[in-house]
């Protein structure tokens, strides 16, 4: 089963970033397993991008992913005030 979940990593990180938003210099992620694999590796290679890893289990210390978040949510709340529960439906005018 890991290794499925391992090969989709890319294709996932392609799909729903890459072509969306163009291929980043960087990609910090959590020390999951599938982010060091060697699939991930040779994907980061090929499109020069680097790979950063934030501290397992402490996404405080990733002050980065923090200060988005905290943008992101802060977007979809003034996008929500008349019309609470359609957060899913608003996300992509807020990316």
């Amino acid at each position: 089963m890991q290794a499925s979940k391992t090969k989709m990593s890319p294709k996932f990180v392609w799909k729903n970033i890459i072509y969306r938003f163009g291929i980043p210099q960087t990609i910090i992620a959590d020390n999951g397993p599938q982010f060091d694999s060697i699939a991930f590796q040779n994907f980061y290679s090929e499109l020069n991008i680097r790979n950063s890893y934030s501290t397992p289990r402490y996404p405080q210390s990733n002050g980065q992913a923090e200060t988005t978040n905290k943008t992101l949510i802060t977007a979809l709340k003034k996008r929500l005030e008349q019309a609470k529960g359609k957060w899913v439906e608003k996300l992509p005018g807020v990316l």
